[in-house]
């Protein structure tokens, strides 16, 4: 592996996508089958960076029939410094097309081009590295730049099967090297099941036949990424998963032609013929209804792995997650330890959400940095938020760790902070038996460290 760090202009402008945003400087790290462009200064993200796209190799590769070995030129990976600086470059290479995206590859460079997401502070970055959602946003384009160098067919592949295999890889890769919790257990990956089993429960849930034929266009873009993910995980993890990877292998290398999409279609229904599609689509149906998300991630992003969990918020809007399973009936308590990092938003404040009700709202225990706790009712139904409990804190600061504890004994919430009691409400209008969760106000971002919620032991 090689590493140069450049800081002469000529050479940088040489090296940049056209149109992208000239930095001071940049480090560029390069691996047997990648190289890795980050445009600012920052060797650990790079090198997390690199680390995480070449972790993608082995299955990426393996998938799209490419041999396991060194690649010259490598694939190219920019990784950007936030969202603007990303935005600026995707604008003159895609014209906006992936802007919601915040990532994408291009077949026209042979490129990805990924920010850090959501955005931190250089204190933060510094602290916490690249996200849990940036590594699989690197992974999973890595995957797309692996199918670029494997087949001139690539602009033909239909949608369910290019990003159906991107997502795979980057879920399985990132599982593997316990860079997530794993399927359910990652909110990132657990949306996609939330949203195929909503789907599912109103009726909207498109059948496997009508994705293989690319009928999904009545849903909205993360929906259609959620059935088609979700379709390509079942269809490799059959037991005739081997056939269909060597149907999507020979299409991989099937000339280019006309009817490559009908093509492609026929090869994967093929290895279907003896239970008719009609016996896929009830599997399909029945492997989505078996999902079991741990998380309801609204609003991201939480990374769940080991011990400390790292949470931040996009700029225009909190970052909330909520389990999915109730808190319980009876009393029970919420402890763990928080750490509020630097954010840039006005507010450096990490939330534990309780008592989660459909159409009635919930309850948020808000700790904020320089000041303390405040206690909230949301009001669903008139989006409403009252305030139940105000306490001030000084021992709540930036960049201190702090236990918590949250109990609720019938409709009495009392919040300790390092042991000592410092608020109380009553909440005599809303069952607090409800889901759980975490978030952090919009441009925070924070730690949570051992989270567990228990029933109240007796006293």
């Amino acid at each position: 592996m090689r590493r140069l760090v450049l800081l002469i202009a000529g050479l940088l402008i040489a090296l940049l996508p056209s149109g992208a945003p000239a930095a001071a400087s940049f480090v560029i790290r390069t691996g047997a089958h990648f190289r890795v462009l980050c445009h600012f200064e920052d060797e650990p993200s790079a090198a997390t960076a690199l680390e995480t796209v070449e972790a993608a190799w082995p299955l990426a590769s393996g998938l799209y029939g490419l041999p396991d070995a060194p690649l010259d030129p490598p694939l190219d990976v920019h990784l950007f410094r936030n969202a603007r600086d990303y935005l600026a470059t995707e604008r003159d290479l895609a014209g906006g097309k992936f802007a919601r995206n915040l990532a994408f590859s291009s077949y026209d460079t042979r490129s990805s081009y990924v920010p850090v997401q959501p955005d931190l502070t250089d204190e933060a970055l510094a602290s916490v590295g690249l996200t849990a959602q940036t590594r699989h946003n690197l992974a999973h384009e890595a995957t797309h730049l692996v199918s670029y160098r494997a087949t001139a067919n690539f602009r033909a592949f239909p949608q369910w099967a290019s990003e159906g295999a991107a997502v795979w890889v980057e879920s399985e890769t990132t599982a593997a090297r316990g860079w997530s919790a794993g399927l359910g257990a990652d909110p990132f990956v657990a949306a996609d099941m939330v949203l195929a089993q909503k789907l599912l429960a109103g009726g909207k849930l498109p059948s496997a036949t009508q994705v293989l034929r690319g009928e999904t266009k009545d849903l909205d873009l993360y929906e259609r990424y959620a059935v088609q993910s979700l379709l390509f995980r079942r269809l490799i993890t059959r037991n005739d998963g081997a056939a269909f990877r060597a149907a999507f292998l020979e299409a991989v290398r099937m000339p280019e032609r006309a009817d490559f999409a009908e093509r492609f279609l026929e090869l994967v229904t093929k290895t279907y013929e003896t239970e008719g599609l009609a016996g896929l689509d009830l599997d399909y149906e029945q492997f989505v209804r078996s999902q079991t998300p741990a998380w309801d991630e609204v609003f991201r992003a939480l990374g769940t792995t080991g011990d400390a969990w790292t949470q931040a918020a996009f700029g225009d809007h909190n970052s909330v997650a909520w389990r999915t399973a109730r808190a319980g009936s009876g009393d029970y308590e919420v402890r763990g330890q928080l750490e509020i990092l630097p954010g840039s938003g006005k507010s450096p404040q990490m939330n534990v959400l309780l008592a989660r009700e459909k159409d009635a709202g919930f309850v948020s225990v808000a700790f904020v940095a320089g000041y303390g706790v405040n206690v909230f009712r949301y009001h669903a139904k008139e989006d409403r938020w009252e305030k139940l409990a105000a306490a001030p804190a000084k021992g709540l600061q930036i960049w201190r760790r702090m236990p918590f504890r949250i109990s609720v004994t019938g409709s009495k919430l009392t919040v300790r902070l390092d042991g000592t009691e410092v608020a109380a409400a009553e909440v005599t209008d809303h069952p607090m038996s409800g889901a759980w969760g975490l978030g952090v106000q919009a441009g925070a971002v924070g730690v949570w460290r051992g989270v567990k919620v228990e029933a109240a032991k007796s006293r």
